[in-house]
């Protein structure tokens, strides 16, 4: 196992869960908004059909209607068949009126649920940013405090300072980022790996 797989090891996993959790909260969020858009859809189409069975009814009464007042036979009236027309019109009016609010309120619902699927999604994310700064934070200060610093002396090379503490002059050269291990002044200060 690595230095970094221990670094990684000692660190808390909290922030990690909850910001695992955040996730799952916005999956549950979109599920319940793709879930009320049905719903409201389905009610909007049931409302819809509704009115227009009730304007389908309105019209085959006016017709019958308007057909009886043709009839000498039948005492219905001319004016009982315009009544009836009138009548399916209202039905058909009331009809557009009741498919048109029930879409409008399917929308409503739709648009909330997307909202708060949304900002779930937005909290999800944002805890797991911070779940990993938080991380990356603790990792740079577990890592600087996991090496030994060292200041050059005059004199020094890189080799002998690493072999004074017991390690390879290439770790030491890598860690420190280090284009040229032969090129080190005094008072520059170097980590030192642990041996």
């Amino acid at each position: 196992m690595g230095f970094f797989d221990k670094v990684k090891d000692a660190l808390t996993t909290s922030d990690a869960e909850r910001a695992e959790k955040a996730r799952k909260d916005a999956a549950r969020a979109r599920t319940e908004a793709t879930t009320t858009t049905a719903e409201a859809r389905e009610r909007a189409d049931q409302v819809a059909t509704d009115a227009r069975k009730k304007a389908d009814e309105a019209a085959r009464k006016a017709e019958e209607a308007s057909r009886r007042a043709g009839d000498p036979a039948d005492s219905t009236t001319a004016e009982d068949a315009a009544t009836a027309r009138d009548e399916a019109q209202e039905a058909q009016r009331e009809a557009a009126e009741k498919s048109a609010e029930a879409e409008r309120h399917a929308a409503e619902k739709t648009a909330k649920a997307d909202e708060a699927a949304a900002e779930k999604q937005a909290e999800a994310a944002e805890k797991q940013a911070d779940a990993a700064e938080k991380q990356a934070d603790e990792a740079e200060k577990q890592a600087d405090a996991a090496h030994r610093t060292v200041t050059v002396q005059p004199g020094d090379t890189l080799s002998a300072i690493a072999a004074r503490h017991g390690v390879d002059w290439r770790e030491m050269a890598t860690l420190n980022n280090l284009d040229n291990p032969d090129l080190i002044y005094p008072g520059q200060v170097f980590k030192v790996p642990h041996s």
